[in-house]
């Protein structure tokens, strides 16, 4: 549970909620937010990996990013990685040619 939303019984405080700062929707600062929490969490808890479930909602949340990117200039973005532990992207590659490198692998043995 990293994020909430207000229950609809409470619609009816919608003003004073606002007061307090409460939005009518997430933020890709939001999304950055639970994947740094995610990241820290597996640091702090010594986790080896996520469960799938938790994996589901990191690639989610990255997904939701990369459609607003250019407002998250300067912020650290995590993503799950290939076994499920949540690190820095900037950290991690992408393997957009499997066919080759798999080539690669198999000459390395």
């Amino acid at each position: 549970p990293y994020l909430y939303t207000v229950p609809p019984d409470l619609a009816c405080f919608q003003h004073l909620l606002s007061v307090f700062g409460i939005r009518r929707t997430f933020t890709s600062s939001d999304y950055a937010l639970v994947l740094r929490r995610m990241a820290n969490e597996s640091k702090v808890g010594n986790r080896d990996a996520f469960d799938s479930r938790e994996v589901e909602l990191a690639v989610s949340l990255v997904q939701g990013l990369s459609d607003d990117i250019a407002k998250l200039r300067g912020t650290e973005i995590y993503a799950p990685s290939e076994n499920g532990k949540i690190l820095a992207s900037s950290a991690m590659t992408y393997d957009d040619a499997p066919w080759l490198s798999k080539d690669l692998r198999s000459k390395k043995d």
